[in-house]
């Protein structure tokens, strides 16, 4: 990240960076498997409201880590009787 960037852009970048982060471990990780993340409890809050809205289970311990779950989700069909 350049270090010319103002704060809140420096948050946006970071928050686009965690997303890509997301969006990669959905695609890797199979249903039914693991992450376990350690961070700021800041951080492993916003982390925890990308993957719930992505239908992964998670749980905290200690506000010291996060453990993710990948569940087995698909859309409804539309239109199919």
């Amino acid at each position: 990240m350049l270090p010319l960037v103002r704060s809140t852009e420096k948050h946006h970048c970071s928050r686009c960076e965690m997303v890509d982060v997301v969006v990669e471990m959905d695609r890797v990780v199979r249903p039914g498997g693991y992450v376990v993340v350690q961070d700021t409890v800041e951080m492993m809050d916003k982390l925890g409201e990308m993957l719930r809205s992505l239908h992964w289970g998670v749980n905290m311990y200690r506000d010291q880590l996060l453990v993710g779950e990948k569940g087995f989700w698909r859309p409804q069909s539309v239109g199919k009787e």
